[in-house]
């Protein structure tokens, strides 16, 4: 009976022993787990703010690279890919642009969501490589956007729009043909307009940008924000917004050097229409 007795405390006290090692054993290596996931976590928060960092920055080759430098595995790895992509897009379209190739530059840009932080960067660009200046010789508009992918004869006047917001149109700068540019078809055009070849100078007497509703926002303000020089007042933004929310379907504004209107045209696409003011003087 003693031996026996031993024997069962023996075993039990191995028991506790090996419960004890075991348990251990789970904690050390669920602490170990736990401080690598830490890690980790922390090593990927650093590599996205210096991959936003270098975005930012306009860095955007070196931005790629660095997000290519993950594990798929990686925690936020999803956000990390989507910034290199944005990156891959803005560095594409600058190499575009600087080979005067600007319409596929723009369609690059256009592949970048509206909510990432490189939008507002990726918009700036789409409204300086979309300009045309008013009384730009039209040669160099197809030098810069290649040829037009419409044209119109007589199209419709717009000289009863401006006199409906108070401006007075001279006879002589009738609009009187219209260069038709899809930038992104579907999304982005622009068009033309062109004064009388014989009264006037056959110059760029207006210039639309065409919008889908499917566009941000914020990219129809940059863009007449790059318009105007970067003079964007307060009430054109509210006016842009208004026709935007379909709070209202024209807003016309004038500033020292423009005429502007701002409307929701009959196929729902927002339309921004400028044109000098001293030229109707």
């Amino acid at each position: 009976g003693s031996a026996s007795g031993k024997r069962n405390r023996f075993w039990l006290t191995s028991g506790v022993v090996c419960l004890f090692l075991a348990t251990t054993v789970v904690v050390g290596t669920t602490a170990f787990s736990a401080h690598t996931q830490d890690k980790a976590s922390q090593e990927a928060k650093a590599k996205l703010t210096k991959v936003a960092n270098l975005l930012k920055r306009g860095a955007y080759q070196e931005c790629q690279e660095e997000a290519q430098e993950l594990r798929e595995d990686s925690p936020l790895f999803e956000d990390i890919q989507k910034l290199g992509y944005d990156c891959q897009q803005l560095s594409f379209a600058q190499q575009l642009a600087s080979d005067g190739q600007f319409k596929d530059a723009i369609k690059a840009l256009m592949r970048i969501n509206f909510d990432s932080i490189a939008a507002s960067d990726a918009w700036h660009k789409i409204a300086q490589w979309s300009n045309v200046s008013l009384g730009e010789p039209t040669k160099e508009v197809i030098n810069r956007l290649g040829k037009p992918t419409g044209m119109e004869r007589n199209p419709s006047d717009w000289t009863k729009i401006w006199q409906s917001l108070g401006v007075d149109v001279d006879p002589s700068r009738w609009i009187t043909r219209k260069q038709i540019y899809e930038l992104v078809p579907g999304e982005i055009t622009l068009e033309i307009l062109l004064d009388c070849p014989v009264l006037g100078k056959g110059e760029v007497h207006q210039t639309d940008f065409i919008l889908a509703q499917s566009v941000d926002l914020s990219l129809m303000e940059a863009k007449l924000s790059w318009i105007l020089g970067g003079n964007i007042s307060e009430s054109i933004k509210h006016g842009i917004e208004q026709v935007y929310h379909h709070q209202a379907n024209r807003y016309g504004f004038n500033t020292t050097q423009f005429n502007g209107v701002i409307e929701r045209d009959d196929s729902n696409q927002i339309r921004l229409a400028i044109r000098e003011r001293e030229i109707d003087n």
